[in-house]
């Protein structure tokens, strides 16, 4: 389906593939919203509905695997 460009966050389409681009944000999203069952990976992918974002579905899923841990390990720490 050549998706790839949709999951990398910092990917700009050149002028001449903003449409097809738009195409593959859409067709990605839905593939989202049907695989993706985490109740936080919904609320980050449900967050683009009304546009259908998929790159910052992507983007938003990215920060929360990423901040998710330190959080974690940060609050573990008050328990010392």
């Amino acid at each position: 389906h050549d998706t790839l460009d949709v999951l990398n966050p910092s990917y700009q389409p050149s002028p001449e593939l903003v449409a097809v681009f738009e195409q593959k944000q859409r067709f990605m999203y839905n593939v989202f919203i049907q695989c993706i069952n985490t109740s936080k990976g919904k609320v980050c992918v449900h967050s683009h509905d009304f546009t259908m974002y998929a790159q910052g579905s992507v983007d938003s899923l990215y920060e929360n695997i990423i901040h998710e841990p330190l959080l974690l390990l940060k609050d573990s720490n008050k328990l010392w």
